[in-house]
């Protein structure tokens, strides 16, 4: 499997909003990608790269990494409890 780099603009019919993704996927080919990604947000509008080989790593920051781990793999629900943790702290 390779990695893609995937952008998608779609609509969001709960938030009543157009949104746009970022996501970092592994799969065979753009076909396997596109269809996948069709059945997460049903893009209007997608672009896809491949990034890399079946072997390459991605080395992140460690707040990337730290949001990934507390998201559960989803970058901005780990910022979004990284923001509250600071916003809770005591100073």
């Amino acid at each position: 499997m390779y990695p893609f780099v995937v952008k998608a603009e779609y609509y969001d019919f709960d938030s009543d909003e157009q949104k746009t993704i970022f996501c970092l996927l592994y799969g065979h080919d753009i076909t396997e990608i596109a269809s996948r990604m069709k059945d997460y947000c049903d893009p209007e509008d997608i672009e896809i790269h491949c990034v890399g080989d079946e072997a390459q790593l991605f080395e992140v920051s460690e707040e990337i990494a730290t949001s990934l781990r507390l998201g559960c793999g989803n970058y901005a629900s780990g910022q979004e409890i990284l923001q509250e943790n600071k916003e809770n702290a005591v100073v």
